[in-house]
């Protein structure tokens, strides 16, 4: 992978290998590697942990949990994103909880948490920024899953017909 390359290239600045290392971590696991993926994160957790980046060991942790996500992981993914979570929201971080909170309830949807689910999903949904797209459609995505699954269909395509139709001229993408 020519992201490998790029990373080795800041290996002196550990900050910036750490930050590039966790789209490396991502890329890992979309691939299919998943223990590539993990080593890879936790690498770069534990260079932000050792520098004190307090923020980015929060984003390590989100991204742990993400890449234990996507290998099929979601008994490990939870604790990590959740860590993630609660950091956000203890600091104010209120776009990045937007965020997270819906990998979060994926991730509860996974392991049919589906109250809880709907829970994070409201948080996320209370965070998000009105014209930031990611976490506008996120949030109602899990929310309708959740409908679905605790088997309030209408309300779901109701929900998911909403995720369809949010206004994208106001919209940073």
């Amino acid at each position: 992978i020519r992201l490998e390359g790029l990373v080795a290239q800041v290996a002196d600045l550990r900050l910036w290998e750490a930050t590039a290392g966790l789209d490396l971590a991502t890329i890992y696991a979309m691939v299919d590697r998943p223990d590539d993926a993990v080593l890879r994160a936790d690498r770069s957790l534990s260079a932000f942990e050792e520098l004190g980046q307090g923020r980015w060991v929060a984003e390590g942790h989100h991204r742990r949990g993400v890449v234990r996500s996507l290998g099929g992981d979601a008994d490990g993914a939870e604790p990590e994103i959740r860590a993630a979570c609660e950091w956000f929201e203890r600091r104010g971080e209120i776009l990045e909880l937007a965020m997270s909170s819906i990998d979060l309830a994926n991730v509860l949807l996974d392991l049919d948490r589906v109250d809880e689910a709907r829970a994070v999903a409201e948080v996320s949904a209370s965070n998000a920024a009105p014209y930031d797209l990611e976490p506008q459609i996120g949030w109602r995505a899990a929310t309708a899953k959740a409908l679905g699954r605790a088997g309030s269909l209408a309300e779901a395509e109701v929900m998911a017909a909403e995720d369809m139709s949010v206004d994208l001229e106001d919209v940073i993408v």
